[in-house]
């Protein structure tokens, strides 16, 4: 007893291994194996396993598994499982010591103990670690066996197997799985039953689980083991487990979902390849089990981890073409569409964004199927989409997006003698793959959102559920693993790379503790802590790491990017479908088109998608006649009104866009049946259908003589001037009336110059010399005066000539009247006389305009036509505008002398104004009271350039 004590408090680690190597009692060695075991622990104690294996003493431990002593046998088989976590000491085990056939007698003594069965099967998983498995089979295929049976005596609730703890059963479950490889897994399974056995416990834990959330560990570990195996083609194996002795284990597995649902659908997705017939894998029962648990969960702004997986997990299931049949997926494309609609009641976040990107891939995977097709179309994924990119780029009422001015720049030599810059990175350009991002400040209305060039961890993406949860694009779609995938679909992607799978670690360590070394009671396994070599087992085994982490997370900005990508690439799919969806035929469809083909650089594969989308569209005859009912027309003509005009770079890209959309109406509206069917509609067809058409029809016809033939043959030149006069249809028609005279009438411009142009001429105060001799008096309506030089006036017009020199009695008189006469624009008139000034060009007189006008109209009465042309010309170049042609055009009517009323229109029409000042100057000119000669003068004007030939 002293020796004892002794040895207990003084001894060392390598004094222990000098009198272990040595014989000694079954007491003694009790305590020095205890002693031992916890100076081995793995891996903080890696110097002593090697001091132990280089000793000797590993095979005292070896043999001391003979001994009669169930103490001893459990504390031995706990050193040896620590030791097989080095590789040296599981090669001197097996093939030194014969450790395998000890192990197998062990089992054999204590065939019903608890804790040696977890003890052994535990150090089997080990030493698989080393690579150890073909040698294990090799040596003894009885241990294997024994497992086997071991499985199945609990799978089938045998009395001999009612004693083993959950953990023992983990541990033989991980044993079978290390030893399985792809050079030992057909041994494994033909003519073993350990698929058999698997399945029947899968089933027994399952519905333990189900009902008393037990056994999960158990499950966890059948599933690894399945994942490993699904890997290999070996469809025998599909065969075993669908045919156990509790029934079909494979549909289980959808019973099993909330425990791991990546998991299961990489079994199930592995399995696809090797089963030949549609009804050995329970591919509707896994999906109905996702939709199901996607309607319990309620969508929260948290927006948890397991929904997610959720979602990624019956989006792969759409990757294998397999699946994608409506008997198959069941409804789980209406499922997918209705989560897009959710989730715009919540801000966009990483999460929610990345899980659209995911949705709207397995979408158009999809898309090669047309039953699948129709499907999305009538759950209305168009309208859902077309409000996911409204919610990025915002609102399509805005499409004008304000931009600093972007000087294109000249190069001295042509493009094909440029030489291309080098890269620095051998990842793909992302300057080809996305274009230029960099946007200017959006409108007032427009979300503060912009976006930019996408960072280059932008290309790595994961194409199984088996990815990070949590990594950004890591998360996002990829390419179908079935080799049936859509080439064009892939084209238009980016290459995605592979995502590692969860990894496999099992820290099951049943060794003794320190209440058995003291008390030598029997050994019970309750534990299913995992080893902490679990590291290793990781490196070696085939199944994948679900909480991987290593790939960056993208910003919202950039996966925001992705999504309008994905969207327009599934837009585009349908776009191709033959004959053409007509959900497709939307204005608001087309308008958050159009702003995603202006939203970015011209460059760029959202605006190569958009426009491509767009064309497609418009090149279908069927819905020509319904988009011509809409807005969208004007909507496309109003982006090329751009701020800056053809010396921006960024204007002239987006003028472009505008003109060629616009051209894909033009040439179907001015093709043979284009231009009878609009003909055919405005003669026959409803009165609100003349009305829209008539609206759209200046817009796209661009030739003079289809033009004149609708408008004046057809009946539309009637109906637009109506629309004149309607207040609800006013401005639409005014802007349709101007694009007409603008871009197919070339009506001209009556004001050819600006205020820079001309020299302004001022008007001082006249007063008659000191020294002229013959004045006369003007007396005016009012009793004001005005002097002047008789003998002067004379001279200078023959109506004054009459009046003061001729027979009248006016002649001899001092004090002359005139009435109807302004005392301002009299003095203007006179001054104007006196003064010598070069009438050949206009010049911008600095005088009130209604004074001008008036000064005019007294040119006219006093014959003074040379003052008044040059005067009318004037104001012409110079005075007319906006706000003032409502002035001129009523002063040209109450003075009936039609002075610049058809000069008034034309301007109104063709001048260079905004088109809210045109519609206020319009508004203003109508309330005038002259409505009917407005349009008359309208009327004569569009016929008059109607009947000149050409096209513009």
């Amino acid at each position: 007893m002293m020796a004892t004590k002794i040895f207990i408090a003084t001894w060392t680690f390598d004094e222990t291994l000098k009198v272990l190597s040595h014989s000694v009692n079954s007491s003694s060695l009790y305590k020095l194996l205890s002693f031992v075991r916890k100076e081995v622990e793995w891996p903080q104690h890696k110097e002593n396993i090697n001091k132990l294996q280089h000793s000797g003493c590993l095979k005292q431990i070896v043999v001391s598994l003979r001994s009669s002593n169930l103490h001893v046998v459990n504390v031995a088989l706990s050193i040896l499982g620590n030791c097989c976590m080095e590789s040296e000491s599981t090669k001197k085990i097996i093939s030194n010591y014969n450790g395998l056939s000890e192990l197998m007698q062990v089992l054999k003594r204590y065939s019903k103990d608890d804790g040696v069965n977890g003890r052994v099967f535990r150090i089997i998983g080990n030493m698989c670690q080393h690579m150890m498995s073909s040698a294990i089979l090799d040596w003894d295929k009885a241990l294997f066996l024994y497992i086997v049976q071991f499985l199945q005596k609990y799978a089938d609730d045998d009395e001999n197997c009612s004693t083993f703890t959950e953990a023992t059963v983990v541990m033989g479950v991980r044993a079978v799985r290390m030893l399985l490889n792809r050079i030992t897994f057909k041994t494994m399974v033909e003519n073993t039953g350990l698929l058999n056995a698997l399945g029947a416990l899968l089933i027994k834990c399952c519905t333990r689980w189900i009902s008393e959330k037990k056994d999960h560990h158990i499950l966890e570990n059948i599933i690894k083991f399945l994942i490993i195996y699904s890997r290999y083609t070996y469809y025998p194996g599909i065969i075993q487990l669908r045919s156990t002795s509790k029934g079909d284990s494979l549909v289980y597995l959808s019973q099993l979902l909330p425990l791991a649902p990546k998991k299961i659908v990489k079994i199930i997705m592995n399995f696809i390849r090797v089963s030949p017939l549609k009804s050995d894998l329970p591919i509707p029962e896994i999906c109905g089990g996702f939709i199901k648990l996607l309607r319990e969960s309620q969508i929260s702004k948290a927006f948890k981890q397991e929904y997610r997986d959720y979602i990624k997990c019956l989006c792969y299931l759409l990757e294998h073409p397999v699946n994608r049949s409506t008997d198959r997926c069941l409804e789980t494309i209406p499922q997918l569409i209705q989560l897009l609609r959710e989730f715009q009641n919540f801000e966009e976040n990483a999460f929610r964004l990345d899980s659209s990107i995911l949705i709207v891939s397995a979408l158009n995977k999809c898309c090669s199927h047309e039953t699948l097709v129709r499907e999305q179309l009538d759950c209305d994924i168009v309208g859902v989409l077309v409000k996911k990119i409204e919610g990025i780029i915002g609102s399509p009422k805005v499409l004008i997006i304000n931009h600093k001015l972007q000087v294109q720049k000249k190069r001295k030599y042509p493009d094909e003698f440029l030489l291309p810059r080098k890269r620095s990175s051998m990842s793909p350009p992302l300057s080809q793959l996305f274009g230029d991002l960099r946007l200017p400040l959006l409108c007032d209305e427009e979300p503060d959102f912009s976006f930019s060039n996408p960072p280059p961890s932008d290309i790595n993406c994961c194409c199984s559920p088996c990815a990070s949860g949590d990594s950004g694009i890591a998360n996002s779609p990829g390419s179908s693993p079935s080799s049936s995938s859509s080439s064009s679909q892939t084209q238009d992607r980016i290459r995605l790379l592979p995502y590692p799978d969860m990894s496999d670690s099992e820290d099951y360590s049943p060794v003794c503790s320190d209440d058995e070394c003291g008390t030598g009671d029997s050994v019970s396994v309750n534990t299913c802590k995992e080893d902490q070599g679990s590291i290793e087992i990781s490196k070696l085994s085939d199944v994948e790491d679900d909480n991987s982490e290593n790939f960056p997370q993208l910003s919202v900005r950039s996966l925001k990017y992705r999504l309008v990508t994905e969207i327009l690439l599934l837009l585009k799919t349908y776009s191709v479908k033959q004959p053409l969806p007509s959900e497709l035929c939307s204005e608001a469809l087309l308008l958050i088109l159009l702003k995603c083909s202006i939203y970015c650089e011209r460059i760029n594969l959202s605006t190569s998608f958009s426009l491509s989308i767009i064309h497609r569209i418009l090149r279908c005859h069927e819905y020509f006649i319904p988009l011509m009912q809409t807005e969208i027309i004007p909507a496309v003509h109003s982006i090329m009104k751009t701020p800056h005009g053809k010396s921006c770079r960024r204007c002239s890209d987006i003028e472009d866009i505008g003109y060629d959309t616009l051209r894909q109406f033009t040439l179907l509206g001015e093709s043979e049946w284009g231009k009878g069917e609009i003909a055919n509609r405005l003669l026959l067809g409803t009165t609100e259908l003349k009305k829209q058409l008539i609206l759209t029809v200046p817009y796209i016809i661009r030739d003079k003589q289809i033009l004149r033939n609708l408008l004046l043959t057809c009946g539309g030149q009637n109906i637009l001037m109506d629309l004149l006069l309607d207040a609800e249809y006013q401005e639409r028609s005014v802007q349709a009336l101007c694009v007409m005279a603008s871009n197919t009438l070339c009506i001209c411009n009556p004001k050819q110059w600006s205020a820079y142009q001309g020299e302004k001429m001022t008007i001082s105060d006249y007063r008659v010399a000191d020294d002229c001799e013959n004045v006369v008096t003007f007396v005016l309506d009012d009793n004001s005066c005005l002097d002047a030089d008789r003998d002067f006036l004379s001279k200078k017009s023959s109506y004054f000539n009459s009046l003061l020199s001729g027979g009248f009695k006016e002649s001899k008189e001092t004090f002359v009247k005139l009435h109807h006469t302004d005392y301002r624009a009299l003095k203007v008139l006179i001054y104007l006389l006196h003064c010598d000034f070069d009438k050949t060009d206009p010049k911008d007189v600095q005088l009130e305009i209604s004074t001008l006008l008036d000064v005019i109209l007294l040119c006219d009465r006093y014959l003074l036509e040379d003052l008044s042309a040059f005067l009318i010309e004037c104001v012409q170049q110079f005075a007319i505008s906006a706000t003032s042609v409502p002035l001129i055009y009523q002063w040209s009517q109450e003075s009936k002398t039609n002075i610049l009323r058809i000069e008034c229109i034309a301007y109104a029409l063709v001048g260079e104004l905004e088109d809210s000042y045109r519609c206020v100057m319009f508004s203003d000119l109508f309330n005038l009271g002259y409505s009917e000669q407005i349009v008359s003068d309208i009327r004569e004007l569009i016929n008059r350039y109607l009947s000149l030939k050409g096209r513009y």
